[in-house]
């Protein structure tokens, strides 16, 4: 629950990766999955924009076991653009975890009369009905959420306040279930020499107290995580860092992972002159020989392949890039099984076989999507449609 809230709380400063939609839109998509020839999961999705802003969402279908899921969204604004209120609805059939009586047989009785304390009870998985009902409300600097968790007939009351800056940052978050408060958070913002934005914050979990400093950068329009810290508390004495670095060009050439200072992981990352991934080198625990990765690309104005290598084994992959009428299409061919011999970069006629195939209309948006398996069946299906 602690990350739910966390990204709760850190979704205004990504706001800036958000893609752009026109003012009025609707867009429904309709997706299936299978399962062999078994149709696993099916889901039917509708995002309706009005001036730039989502007012409505839903996701209506199954999950990937075929249970029911479904998610439904709606959000009002002022004439100004700030969000007013939003209502929240999510149901989903899970396994819950049910105590039962043990009713002794005869046979059970002599198999267990020589212990003091037999179980009276054991625990078993049942279907239920998860209901997730929530309802918040934007008041000047404070947003409120109320919502309500059904476990079948259980029912778990949450309380949430955060308090925004003038920047729609949250500066405060306190949480309450079923009138106990179990989880408080302060947050403190500085902008550092760089240009990059420091973030400071004071967790509360339930007696748990945590520090944590994130400091961030905008590249390219795209709110990007540069360095996270973790402090220590009484139960887990370790500091936690971890760097993200990244060259002029705005690409990620390395993360580091520390541990009280000490490196623990690390991840090199080159690119060709075309600006594509060159080789990605990892290391654990600082050791000298680490675990790489290489590909090679070929690209040409409707072809592009790749071979990838790796410590054992050499895949390959091929995409075909066409423009038809108002729509481009792809399709894109990989190896099903990689193979030895790193001098070979093509694999075997029969090694070959179509894995995914795409359309897009004139905005590079996608119209239909299908994903194959590794016989050749279908696996996955996706269709769209825009407004306007």
């Amino acid at each position: 629950m602690r990350f739910l809230v966390l990204l709760f709380s850190l979704f205004p400063l990504f706001a800036a990766a958000q893609s752009e939609v026109p003012f009025d839109s609707l867009h429904t998509s309709h997706t299936w999955s299978f399962d062999g020839d078994t149709l696993a999961q099916e889901c039917k999705e509708i995002s309706k924009y009005k001036w730039n802003k989502l007012v409505f969402y839903s996701s209506i279908g199954t999950d990937h076991s075929g249970k029911p899921d479904t998610t439904i969204l709606s959000h009002q604004y002022r004439a100004n653009g700030q969000r007013l209120s939003t209502q929240e609805y999510r149901s989903h059939v899970t396994e819950c975890a049910r105590t039962r009586p043990i009713a002794y047989t005869d046979s059970m009785w002599g198999m267990y009369s020589w212990m003091d304390d037999k179980p009276s009870v054991y625990v078993a998985y049942e279907p239920c009905l998860i209901r997730y009902n929530a309802s918040t409300h934007w008041v000047g600097d404070l947003a409120v959420r109320t919502s309500e968790l059904y476990e079948d007939s259980i029912m778990r009351a949450t309380l949430d306040s955060v308090w925004f800056d003038d920047r729609q940052r949250p500066t405060r978050i306190v949480k309450w279930v079923n009138g106990l408060k179990n989880y408080s958070e302060t947050c403190e913002y500085k902008v550092l020499e760089d240009d990059s934005i420091q973030d400071v914050r004071s967790i509360w979990d339930n007696g748990e107290q945590i520090m944590w400093l994130s400091k961030y950068r905008i590249m390219e329009g795209d709110t990007i995580v540069v360095y996270q810290r973790f402090g220590p508390d009484d139960r887990n004495p370790e500091l936690r860092e971890s760097f993200w670095i990244y060259d002029e060009r705005h690409k990620q050439t390395a993360y580091v992972g520390k541990v009280n200072g000490k490196e623990t992981s690390r991840v090199d990352i080159t690119y060709d002159a075309n600006g594509f991934v060159e080789s990605h080198v990892r290391y654990e625990n600082a050791s000298v020989a680490g675990e790489r990765e290489s590909w090679k690309w070929i690209v040409s104005p409707s072809v592009t392949e790749v071979i990838h290598f790796t410590k054992d084994l050499t895949h390959y992959s091929k995409t075909i890039s066409l423009q038809l009428d108002k729509k481009k299409c792809k399709w894109i061919y990989s190896s099903i099984v990689g193979w030895k011999d790193p001098n070979v970069l093509v694999p075997h006629p029969d090694n070959l076989r179509l894995t995914h195939y795409v359309e897009y209309d004139a905005m590079d948006r996608v119209l239909f999507q299908q994903n194959y398996q590794d016989d050749g069946r279908l696996s996955y299906q996706a269709m769209h449609h825009y407004e306007p």
